[in-house]
């Protein structure tokens, strides 16, 4: 064979295999295009309406929305939380153990009732909202009944402070004059005693006090605005329970009151 018959068929080789190079080329062209013929999901969830049905036309080149897919099992639950609650709650997570984040975040649902599965704080936003003065928590919660939708109303309520023997009053026994607060304490004779407090958190319809008080002493609930620094007064007790008929004014001089409790 001569040199040149020796190149031509080198060259022919080479060619033949860089169609062969391109065919697999197409090949793998053409089963990426066949691959975006089946649509999956990257996540666990629930789907929503489908946005195009069979037979649309979807472009290669253009940002077309087919569904949405949202995880609910678990879900997160982003909230509000105030200045104050948060310093609360980063003191009480400081204080757990590493890498044990303890599920007591309680789910008030729009109808009042209490969802099933406590949570536990997933995340909270970088920066303080200024504007509003709260910062954005997230919260985790188990769905397994998948009770819990995306865009569901709901409020969070967790412990963020424990106060051993805490003094508490009816809020209605507590006046607020320009940012001070008093209460009207019935002392042992009878007469009536103007006392300024210091409040703490309020709980319920019950009131922490601070300083002003003492454990067993009867403040007045009801028909503050009959009675004076001085002027003796009929004192009748009253239970918590009952607090919530505490609107009506009372005949003076009676006048209702409630022992402040120690809890």
């Amino acid at each position: 064979m001569s040199q040149q018959e020796l190149d031509n068929a080198l060259s022919a080789q080479q060619a033949a295999k860089a169609q062969v190079d391109a065919q697999r080329a197409a090949v793998a062209q053409a089963q990426l295009n066949l691959g975006y013929t089946n649509i999956t999901s990257p996540v666990d969830g629930v789907i929503g309406t489908t946005q195009k049905k069979v037979g649309s036309l979807v472009g290669r080149n253009e940002s077309t929305l087919l569904n949405t897919v949202s995880q609910i099992n678990p879900i997160l639950f982003r909230c509000a939380i105030a200045e104050a609650e948060y310093l609360r709650l980063a003191r009480r997570e400081a204080s757990s153990k590493p890498g044990q984040k303890q599920a007591n975040v309680e789910l008030i649902l729009a109808d009042g009732t209490i969802f099933p599965h406590k949570g536990r704080l997933d995340a909270i936003e970088r920066a303080v909202d200024t504007t509003t003065g709260t910062l954005m928590g997230q919260f985790s919660f188990p769905n397994p009944e998948q009770l819990l939708r995306p865009g569901l109303y709901g409020k969070a309520r967790f412990v963020t402070d424990v106060k051993d023997d805490a003094l508490l009053v009816p809020q209605l026994a507590v006046q607020e004059i320009q940012g001070l607060y008093s209460v009207m304490v019935v002392k042992p004779d009878a007469t009536v005693e103007q006392r300024m407090v210091k409040v703490g958190e309020r709980v319920g319809n019950l009131w922490i006090i601070a300083s002003g008080v003492k454990p067993g002493e009867k403040v007045i609930v009801e028909g503050l605005q009959k009675v004076q620094p001085g002027v003796k007064v009929v004192a009748k007790l009253v239970k918590t329970e009952q607090e919530s008929a505490a609107d009506q004014p009372a005949p003076a001089p009676e006048t209702k009151t409630k022992r402040a409790e120690g809890k």
